[in-house]
């Protein structure tokens, strides 16, 4: 991470105090925005407008198998509490969890904390079963190589459905 902040011009500063806690600052450069307040007010206005359109949109979190006691299962939890706190919350997108999906219903995304072809593969039965078109399936990777790496997959790329890959935030 030290590398990747110098290379931007910016800086991490760790101070530490036993018994105390450690404090973690990060300095990154920010360019102060340059136009006249009419651009501003026209960009501000178009992401109210665009995330104004996704209210109601219906949005599936597919957790796989449930989770298990394992320090990965209760991270991968807090992750999918945020996820779904800051999808419905800030985006208003009308969210459920599940660990399975029958399809039966007007799910237009299908959201996959973890990368797997099973539940991929679940996704797509579960459209043809229920007769409908496959909703839009997005994998979330740990890494730009990760996500990189499933664009080019032959499992996500066939024609069955759309498959988006991002990285974490």
């Amino acid at each position: 991470m030290k590398r990747i902040l110098e290379d931007i011009g910016g800086q991490i500063e760790v101070r530490s105090e036993p018994f105390e806690g450690t404090d973690i600052t990060l300095r990154l450069p920010v360019e102060r925005l340059e136009g006249d307040d009419k651009s501003l007010d026209a960009q501000n206005s178009a992401l109210r407008t665009a995330v104004a359109s996704l209210k109601g949109r219906k949005v599936c979190i597919f957790t796989g198998a449930e989770s298990s006691e394992s320090q990965h299962s209760k991270n991968m939890d807090r992750f999918v509490d945020v996820l779904t706190s800051t999808l419905s919350g800030v985006l208003k997108l009308d969210v459920r969890r599940a660990s399975e999906w029958d399809g039966f219903d007007d799910t237009e995304v299908v959201i996959c904390p973890e990368i797997s072809f099973e539940s991929l593969q679940a996704i797509r039965n579960s459209a043809a079963n229920a007769k409908r078109i496959c909703p839009a399936t997005m994998f979330i990777a740990m890494d730009v190589l990760e996500a990189e790496t499933l664009r080019s997959d032959a499992r996500v790329t066939s024609r069955e459905s759309i498959v988006e890959s991002m990285t974490q935030p």
